[in-house]
């Protein structure tokens, strides 16, 4: 056996529930994770909520609940441009 290294926890959206209208769900409890060294393909068909999930992630999409974690640290309330800094500098908390 090798003692691989574990996966640290990079994304972390939990029970995420957005959309552009109020009263009009688009992601309806939209859970998912990325961890280090991995690459992640959304997919899904027309309508399905797959640009809606990562303009939700990226702040450009009201978050209704759920969480937006970024290494361990919630970012669900952050806008875009604090996110894109958050995601640079390796921790969410300097940029609140």
């Amino acid at each position: 056996m090798t003692n691989a290294p574990t996966p640290q926890r990079v994304v972390e959206i939990t029970n995420l529930i957005a959309g552009y209208v109020p009263g009009v769900d688009i992601l309806r409890g939209a859970t998912m994770h990325v961890d280090t060294g991995e690459m992640v393909c959304i997919i899904g068909p027309n309508g399905a909520g797959k640009s809606t999930l990562v303009k939700a992630i990226f702040g450009l999409v009201p978050i209704r609940s759920g969480t937006v974690r970024l290494n361990g640290d919630e970012i669900t309330a952050l806008c875009a441009f604090a996110w894109a800094r958050a995601s640079g500098s390796g921790s969410a908390s300097t940029v609140r």
